[in-house]
């Protein structure tokens, strides 16, 4: 951790996550290591929790592969506007695009 502040103050870096990471890393470790939390309260708790759970976990899966797709076709799509060969699948966003040039 010393040598991280350090590298950070001399290049003057603007990236926090060079502090940061390691104390990120460092709680999660500890975390790993303690000893796993006692049994729920109630089961209906913890069923109505772990339904919740799935599902964010199962759209923020969704999000990142929606992002991932559109990832792709945005460099498709500038590297063949780069080579001048627009595709005739995408037409501008709006009619008025058109008359805006």
């Amino acid at each position: 951790m010393l040598f991280l502040s350090v590298y950070w103050a001399y290049i003057r870096s603007k990236a926090s996550s060079v502090l940061l990471f390691p104390l990120v890393f460092l709680m999660a470790l500890v975390g790993s290591l303690r000893t796993p939390v006692g049994a729920w309260s109630s089961p209906a708790m913890r069923d109505a929790w772990l339904l919740v759970h799935v599902t964010l976990v199962l759209l923020g899966y969704a999000a990142l592969l929606v992002m991932a797709a559109a990832s792709v076709l945005y460099l498709v799509h500038e590297q063949r506007l780069k080579n001048k060969r627009p595709s005739p699948f995408l037409r501008p966003a709006s009619p008025w695009a058109r008359w805006m040039n």
